[in-house]
């Protein structure tokens, strides 16, 4: 028939980010909710909006910041009523919140899963108690088909920019690792979260352009560590080289040398479903704790003597240390919140009721194989004008954190 296209067999999924305010950081800043009726920032009242909030918008997929632990059964119970399920990574120690994956299960199956601690005991400049995790999902109805999802929550300190590129390396690393599908090839990938980075930083440049120069992101006095008297390191290529095996296009050593020998992936989570069964099961179990328990033979750090090396057979020595300061990733990230037109790009968060800092993001990749993502849409924000007209305090009665979510609905071809 004239005029009829016809279009290829497709999945079509939403995706959502929100950073939902943890009760304890509200708490610690309570002059920036000073206009906020005292109703709006109740618990009670916060997790009822929320869950009416982020069920309105329908995702088949919540990437989840701020999650507080004490609260987390509160919040997802009633989600789980609605068939989602969740992964939870904690921060840990005294930091009582963590990031969060709730997803559908009718659409979507866990295949693998890493949690992500960037605090490193052996690495002192990564003693931040800050968490990512990564999730490879296979498309149920489409077996075959996946989907790598990485979510992140990363330092706030304005001026530490080197940890904060330290932690998106790692994430990055990670994400590379799960979603390699064959050489140079790459299942779709979408990476979201609050990243605590303005649009114009060397942060953002880094995921929107492949590449970035750390001289241009790290100032000069923190470009580099000492190790000892006669080991200075580069920041982040040289230190993420030495302690965690991560080059300078944010992959692995070991995973890389284990690819090109054809040899299975040194890093893959053992035992998942065992895992996951696990953490169904029993709901006061720390997933952080547990999921490092089954990565523990990981390799994170050199061997210390010829012995030692004989056993880790994984660990590759890295092969970079302060020679390079270029630091790229393999993925051709979009920025589904970026608007060329006005300029505007992620999302409005309200600070002291007084500025306005893009701080959350959306990013998919174009460059997967097979099968490349598409977006189709995404929830409209509001301009600047209506933000402080609309929104003279947050949280409020129709939004239950100071962030907006962000949601976007993408479509995967399928073969």
């Amino acid at each position: 028939m004239q005029g009829t296209v016809n279009l290829p067999p497709y999945f079509s999924f939403r995706v959502m980010s929100y950073n939902i305010l943890a009760d304890t950081h509200m708490a610690t800043y309570m002059d920036n909710y000073k206009k906020c009726p005292p109703v709006c920032l109740s618990w009670e009242n916060r997790k009822k909006t929320l869950f009416h909030e982020i069920l309105a918008e329908t995702p088949d997929i919540s990437c989840l910041q701020e999650v507080e632990d004490a609260q987390k059964e509160d919040l997802f119970e009633p989600f789980r009523t609605k068939g989602y399920d969740v992964l939870y990574v904690g921060r840990g120690g005294d930091r009582p919140d963590g990031c969060a994956v709730m997803y559908r299960t009718s659409e979507f199956r866990v295949v693998d899963f890493t949690p992500i601690h960037y605090q490193r005991p052996e690495v002192g400049l990564l003693d931040r108690p800050n968490v990512g995790m990564v999730v490879k999902f296979e498309v149920r109805r489409h077996p075959g088909h996946f989907v790598v999802v990485a979510n992140t929550h990363l330092l706030y300190n304005p001026r530490r920019m080197d940890i904060k590129l330290c932690q998106l390396t790692i994430l990055l690393a990670e994400t590379e690792r799960m979603a390699s599908c064959g050489p140079n090839k790459y299942h779709p990938v979408i990476l979201a979260g609050d990243l605590n980075a303005r649009a114009d930083s060397g942060l953002i440049s880094l995921l929107r352009n492949g590449s970035v120069d750390c001289r241009d992101v790290v100032p000069g006095h923190w470009r580099n560590v000492r190790i000892t008297d006669r080991e200075t390191l580069s920041v982040p290529i040289g230190l993420l080289g030495k302690y965690l095996n991560i080059s300078d296009t944010c992959q692995y050593t070991d995973v890389v040398a284990a690819r090109a020998q054809g040899l299975e992936d040194p890093r893959k989570t053992q035992g998942l479903e065992e895992l996951l069964e696990k953490l169904r099961v029993c709901s006061d179990i720390s997933l952080g704790s547990a999921c490092n328990a089954s990565l523990s033979q990981v390799v994170t750090s050199p061997p210390k003597n010829e012995n030692e090396y004989r056993v880790v057979r994984n660990y590759i020595a890295p092969h970079l240390r302060s020679s390079s300061w270029c630091l790229r990733h393999p993925f051709h990230f979009m920025d589904v919140y970026q608007n060329p037109i006005t300029g505007r790009h992620g999302s409005l968060r309200q600070g002291n009721q007084k500025q306005l800092f893009v701080k959350d993001y959306i990013f998919y990749s174009m460059n997967s194989s097979p099968n490349q993502l598409m977006l189709v849409s995404r929830l409209r924000l509001p301009t600047f004008t209506e933000y402080k007209s609309s929104f003279p305090y947050l949280p409020n009665h129709a939004c239950g954190s100071d962030h907006l979510p962000l949601t976007s609905t993408f479509i995967l071809p399928i073969r």
